[in-house]
């Protein structure tokens, strides 16, 4: 299949995946913080549309390809040989293929691996078929090589037919990613598999409903986010044995095999990449805690955002919500049932759960934090080691595929959102992230334009001073020098706090007037790393110029002066 030709409905549909010829094709740069270094993890080639990948050891790795194609890279160097290939089984066309790979977490006992893709109905070697279905497969490596799966070990998990597996009216939004619970649950993202090229509320895929496929109930387009008895829009929780549905689901109804019993999140449009927190669940799937998910949903024609998912059943609003936003085209819109009045079980839009962030499409200073811009949000995930500095342990890595960034997101004990800090631009395209399971270290798969190859896998290393456990709380508020200082835009300190306080910040100028303010926010015992944008309480620049920000705890203030350059 060629690559999609950019234009402005795939700037609003865009799932990151947009194959497209643009970004504007040029050498990346890998602008991360002094210390990183960003470096080839498979030096020597590259992979046509990678686009997930995952650890099997240590040393060896593995790199799918939007065609059908795993790729086994062993310390460093990809096998000649493809691990397994499933190419005519898989509808590789617009933003669908194979999305989504896991290794099971005892893989050294089993030598499961899961593969995620859509399904190809026709078998064609070119398609552009546009009804389709979602399957989830699990392979054992052959016992004669290891190097290889064995075709002959497939099991369907879900997806056996088109009744069973999520549906795909859309040649973009379909199935994302596979990842695991703390408790060895097996957690599954969908997309609403609706048209993106204006509303739809049902009707314009008459071709997903026919005779022998998808259930014509679920014949509404993108409100099939807000119905709990389909797959689409939704993450689901699966037992990895069977592909079922868990008693400790929100929806369980006594059936495993029905889709509400397999249902954990819904009300969401493409949560395409999402990540779990390390230590943030319990070990026993009967619990129902697989831990914190931290979910990138791409959006539709405005925002994106980042969800926070601490417990199940949460609605995330879509299609009726976008980001913090309702979004009217489709609050008006009429499907034949679930729509924007009910928002399945929610009273109304506002009721929904919020994003804990997002980012416009057209004008960064309107994002939430501010000066944030991308098209479309890739999930990432969480830095659980220690040899990145302090300021990103327990941070949450995620980017922007068309944006080409990378930011990470810091929560505080509540997973209320503290900050997000700028990582890294021109990071070549990221879709997919994983964590090195002895070091930590973030690796992350990079689609790259067309004349940097169009697949690599980079690993983020910290390649600075040795990292050092934080001091301790101070005796008294503490606040740092700003930095950088002077500055074009950004700014960011340490705070010290002895001890809980609520913390309010402002920037005064030199006449004595306050321009922005934050806060009031309640923050642990410790220290923390904050900043300001540089932009007034409106969202403008702040002209160049002398400032003052003041932090104050109530019982105590400091205050630090800058000096902003004009850009």
């Amino acid at each position: 299949m060629s690559r999609l030709t950019l234009h402005t409905a795939a700037w609003c549909c865009a799932l990151g995946l947009m194959l497209a010829s643009a970004p504007v094709a040029h050498a990346f740069a890998f602008v991360v913080p002094d210390g990183f270094v960003v470096e080839d993890a498979a030096p020597g080639g590259t992979f046509i549309d990678a686009t997930a990948m995952c650890f099997l050891t240590p040393d060896r790795f593995l790199v799918a390809e939007q065609g059908g194609v795993v790729w086994i890279v062993d310390h460093g160097v990809r096998r000649a040989t493809p691990f397994i290939d499933i190419n005519r089984k898989v509808l590789y066309n617009g933003d669908r293929g194979l999305l989504g790979m896991t290794a099971d977490p005892q893989f050294t006992q089993n030598h499961y691996v899961y593969l995620l893709y859509t399904v190809d109905p026709d078998s064609a070697v070119t398609d552009v078929t546009k009804p389709a279905y979602g399957r989830l497969e699990r392979y054992t490596v052959s016992a004669a090589d290891s190097n290889k799966l064995d075709p002959a070990t497939r099991v369907v998990l879900m997806g056996r037919t088109w009744a069973e597996g999520p549906a795909s009216g859309s040649i973009t939004h379909a199935i994302g990613s596979l990842r695991w619970g703390e408790d060895g649950t097996l957690l599954v993202s969908a997309g609403d598999g609706g048209e993106y090229s204006g509303v739809d509320a049902g009707g314009r895929d008459p071709g997903l409903f026919t005779a022998g496929r998808c259930d014509p109930y679920e014949d509404i387009g993108a409100f099939r986010a807000q119905y709990i008895g389909s797959l689409c829009g939704k993450i689901l929780r699966l037992d990895p044995a069977t592909g079922l549905g868990l008693p400790s689901n929100p929806y369980w109804d006594g059936n495993a095999a029905s889709v509400r019993s397999r249902v954990w999140q819904y009300g969401l449009r493409n949560p395409f990449r999402f990540g779990v927190k390390p230590g943030s669940g319990s070990s026993l799937p009967s619990a129902g805690k697989p831990g914190t998910l931290y979910i990138g949903d791409v959006g539709w024609e405005t925002w994106e955002e980042i969800d926070v998912a601490t417990t199940g059943g949460k609605n995330y609003g879509w299609p009726c919500v976008e980001g913090f936003h309702t979004n009217s085209p489709y609050v008006s819109a009429a499907p034949a049932h679930h729509d924007c009045s009910t928002l399945g079980t929610v009273a109304n839009p506002a009721t929904a759960t919020a994003p804990v962030a997002d980012w416009s499409h057209v004008d960064a200073a309107l994002s939430n934090p501010p000066d944030i811009g991308g098209v479309s949000a890739v999930g990432g995930q969480v830095y659980s080691g220690t040899t990145y500095p302090p300021t990103y342990w327990n941070g949450f890595f995620y980017g922007d595929y068309l944006g080409t960034w990378i930011n990470v997101a810091r929560f505080d004990a509540t997973n209320r959102l503290i900050d997000v800090l700028p990582f890294g631009i021109d990071m070549e395209n990221p879709v997919d992230f994983a964590v090195h399971p002895v070091t930590k270290d973030l690796y992350y798969v990079a689609i790259g334009p067309v004349d940097h190859g169009n697949g690599h896998v980079r690993r983020i290393r910290w390649a600075g001073a040795t990292a050092v456990m934080p001091a301790e709380p101070p005796s008294e508020l503490e606040m740092s020098a700003l930095a950088p200082n002077p500055a074009r835009g950004q700014v960011h300190f340490t705070l010290g706090l002895p001890a809980r306080a609520t913390v309010r910040m402002s920037v005064i100028d030199v006449t004595g007037r306050e321009i922005w303010r934050d806060g009031p926010r309640s923050l642990e015992r410790g220290r923390w790393t904050l900043g300001w944008s540089g932009r007034d309480i409106n969202g403008h620049a702040a002209p160049a110029g002398l400032y003052f920000v003041r932090v104050s705890t109530g019982a105590a203030a400091v205050t630090r002066r800058v000096a902003l350059l004009s850009d």
